[in-house]
C-alpha cells in the first residue's frame, strides 16, 4: 500500500516537472520572437531615417549659401540741373539681400527691396533722395550742383561686391553779369574793357577779342 502511494506521488512529481519545463521553453521562445521583432522595428526606423536624410539632401547647415551679385554695370550719368536721375543697382538673387548706398563715406541707405518708395531723409538729411519701389535703385529728385560725384552701391555680405556710378551735372549757360569799364563812358583814343561773367556746367571756355577794345570816332 505504501509502495503504491509512493509510486503515485512520484508520477505526479514527474508530470509537474515536465509541465514546468514545457512552459519555460515556450516562454523563452516567445521572448526570442519578441526580441527579433523589436530589432526588426529598429532596423526599419533606421532605414527610414537614412532615406529621409537622403531625400532632404543632408544637413541644411552643410548646404552652401550662394552669394548675391550686382548685375548692373558702373555708369556715368549726365543730368541737367533740376531733373531727376535713377542710379540702378540690380542684384541677383534678391531674397534677403541687404544693399548699402554711400557717397564720400556717408551712408545713404541700408536695407532690402521693398514694394513702396522709401524716403531716405533719415539717412541723408535731404528730402530729394529715395529708393525706387520694388528695387534697390537710388532715386535723386530735383538734382543740384552739390549732387555731382560718385555713388557706391554695395551688397553687405562676406565678399561684398560693389559698383560706383558717377553723376555729372549739366547746366545751360547763362550770363550772370555784364559790365564795361568806366560805366561805358570813354573818350576817343581811350581803352574800353567789356566784361561778361557766365556760368554753366560743364564749365565754359572763354574766347576774347583782346584785353581791350579801342573805340574811335566815326
Amino acid at each position: 500500500m505504501e509502495l503504491r502511494r509512493l509510486s503515485i506521488y512520484l508520477a505526479l512529481f514527474v508530470v509537474a516537472c515536465v509541465s514546468q519545463c514545457s512552459e519555460a521553453r515556450h516562454s523563452m521562445e516567445s521572448r526570442e520572437v519578441e526580441d527579433n521583432s523589436y530589432d526588426d522595428v529598429l532596423a526599419d526606423e533606421a532605414s527610414d531615417d537614412e532615406a529621409q536624410n537622403d531625400a532632404d539632401g543632408g544637413n541644411d547647415a552643410d548646404e552652401d549659401v550662394e552669394d548675391a551679385v550686382i548685375v548692373t554695370q558702373a555708369t556715368n550719368y549726365s543730368v541737367t540741373i533740376g531733373k531727376n536721375v535713377r542710379l540702378e543697382c540690380k542684384v541677383e538673387p534678391t531674397d534677403g539681400v541687404v544693399v548699402q548706398w554711400t557717397r564720400k563715406n556717408t551712408k545713404y541707405f541700408i536695407g532690402t527691396m521693398k514694394p513702396n518708395e522709401q524716403d531716405l531723409q533719415t539717412y541723408t538729411g535731404l528730402d530729394r533722395f529715395f529708393i525706387a519701389p520694388n528695387s534697390t535703385d537710388l532715386l535723386i529728385k530735383d538734382i543740384q550742383h552739390e549732387d555731382s560725384g560718385s555713388y557706391k552701391c554695395e551688397i553687405l555680405q562676406m565678399n561684398p561686391p560693389s559698383i560706383e556710378h558717377h553723376i555729372a551735372i549739366l547746366e545751360s549757360p547763362k550770363i550772370n553779369r555784364f559790365y564795361a569799364s568806366d560805366n561805358g563812358v570813354v573818350r576817343e583814343g581811350q581803352d574800353l574793357l567789356l566784361t561778361c561773367e557766365v556760368s554753366g556746367s560743364p564749365p565754359l571756355k572763354s574766347y576774347g577779342l583782346g584785353e581791350a577794345l579801342m573805340v574811335t570816332s566815326g
